[in-house]
């Protein structure tokens, strides 16, 4: 048993994953020292969103209200560095990584206001309560008919 724990908590820091559930790392092509922490506690003081999301899982329709932060507005705070050339900040690309190593792509162009618009979530909150009672936030992306790109646990989110 002794061995597992050290096992684990060598791989939590060889992957750079945290163990710890109550704060995820923003880095990659961003500003602010290329890497910002976030806590539940932090997003809970940015402007919140509050959406209701419909999508399929495990064959039937699921429906839920999500209180967070817009994803595009964790970015903007860590400072997304544009990429060269004429729309160059369109062509990133944001991977979001959850605990358990589940990764999604969303694209900046779907959550920019001049384009897409789409408002896709940092939530801490479904249906009223926490979305994990460890603290976790988990990302959802409303109009999605499947609820693939749903991450639970997120750890970090990296711009590209």
């Amino acid at each position: 048993m002794r061995f597992v724990i050290v096992f684990l908590l060598s791989w939590f820091a060889a992957t750079g994953i945290a163990a710890a559930a109550d704060s995820f790392t923003v880095d990659g092509q961003v500003k602010q020292t290329l890497t910002l922490t976030l806590t539940v506690a932090e997003l809970r003081k940015m402007p919140g969103v509050t959406v209701d999301v419909a999508y399929e899982a495990q064959g039937k329709i699921q429906k839920s209200q999500f209180t967070g932060v817009l994803l595009l507005d964790v970015l903007n705070k860590a400072g997304v560095i544009d990429g060269a050339g004429k729309g160059g900040r369109f062509r990133r690309v944001v991977e979001v990584t959850g605990g358990d190593d589940y990764v999604i792509a969303v694209a900046m162009g779907e959550i920019e206001p001049n384009l897409e618009a789409k408002q896709v979530l940092v939530a801490y909150l479904r249906d009223g309560k926490p979305v994990d009672p460890a603290g976790s936030v988990r990302v959802v992306v409303p109009g999605d008919k499947h609820g693939a790109r749903g991450v639970r646990d997120v750890v970090r989110i990296t711009v590209k």
